[in-house]
């Protein structure tokens, strides 16, 4: 941070009003960007960091003469008057002053017209940090809120725009000229014309950030509600599968195709309609209906010798080249 009270103070015109009354409000510092008495670019970009400053720093700040109390081997120097309030304004930074008698009566003579604040600000980014103190001046620089017209108190809001009155440096109006990728002999409106371009461009993002492509993006109470009702898709969609794998098993096994105790194992088999289309395909293949269908053996008496074959015991008697009597016998 650094303090120079010469290369960033900027002036206002003090404002009486049609009594040539001293205001107790005074615009201190302009909104957003302005330009300091060297022609060198300040920002204002937080104004209440800079009220929060003067409140922490818990001491008035003094309204000298001519910035008098800047200057070194200065003793002695009479205060025009305190600031004891800060209050931020429509981007403005406004302070409320207790003059001394001597200086209000130099302001309501119009002996003094301007105000110019002291500011703390960051070497590199020019952005203003806090309040060093503030002058009565004769050497206006910005057209900024008047302190002799004929208003009785300072606007709650102001929209004013602040003018630099001296032209930038050489070194200063090149360096300016390179960042916005100008020639270094850029003309006046070619700056602006840059400066505006720039300005649009932020504006063109900052709008894009609040108001998303909705094509590439969507409100999340709409994701959410998409995202629950494909859930519920899906898992009407797993349910009415389920009922047709287990539509094909159990017809399978009634069919004779697989065995009953086999049931289960083509149930957690059959996972996808793949798997559900292999298994259709294995039964449509499959073997007679005769082969897994119950022999009926456990129908039939043990005690009863001459009890007639099943179609599997007949098939099982030929191979053992037994009669179908010959079998029954054994098996009794």
């Amino acid at each position: 941070m650094n303090k120079n009270p010469h290369l960033t103070s900027t002036s206002h015109e003090i404002q009486l009003d049609g009594n040539a009354a001293v205001p107790s409000w005074i615009e201190l510092v302009p909104a957003g960007q302005f330009v300091g008495r060297d022609g060198r670019p300040f920002v204002n970009d937080g104004p209440e960091d800079v009220v929060a400053f003067f409140v922490r720093s818990e001491l008035d700040l003094v309204i000298d003469y001519e910035h008098a109390t800047e200057k070194e081997n200065v003793e002695g120097v009479p205060a025009a008057g305190w600031i004891k309030e800060l209050e931020v304004r429509g981007g403005a930074i406004w302070g409320r002053v207790e003059w001394t008698p001597p200086a209000a009566t130099r302001i309501s003579n119009r002996e003094f017209r301007f105000i110019s604040p002291v500011l703390w600000h960051s070497h590199s980014s020019r952005r203003v940090l806090g309040l060093a103190s503030a002058a009565l001046t004769h050497k206006p620089n910005l057209k900024m809120t008047a302190l002799n017209s004929a208003h009785p108190s300072p606007p709650k809001e102001t929209d004013s725009k602040t003018e630099g009155t001296v032209a930038m440096k050489d070194e200063q109006r090149k360096a300016l000229c390179q960042k916005l990728g100008l020639a270094d002999e850029a003309s006046d409106t070619s700056i602006l014309g840059a400066v505006e371009g720039m300005q649009s461009a932020v504006t063109k993002v900052q709008n894009s950030a609040q108001t998303p492509d909705p094509k590439k993006y969507v409100p999340v109470d709409t994701f959410n509600l998409m995202k629950d009702r494909a859930e519920k898709a899906e898992n009407a969609t797993q349910e009415a599968f389920k009922v047709d794998v287990e539509k094909a098993v159990n017809s399978a096994v009634e069919a004779g195709k697989i065995a009953p105790g086999s049931k289960e194992f083509y149930l957690k088999s059959c996972n996808s309609q793949d798997d559900l289309e292999s298994f259709n395909k294995l039964i449509a293949g499959g073997a007679p209906a005769s082969v897994t269908k119950p022999s009926g053996l456990d129908e039939t008496d043990p005690n009863k010798g001459k009890a007639a074959l099943s179609q599997d015991e007949k098939s099982v008697a030929k191979q053992l080249g037994l009669t179908d009597e010959e079998f029954a016998k054994q098996r009794g």
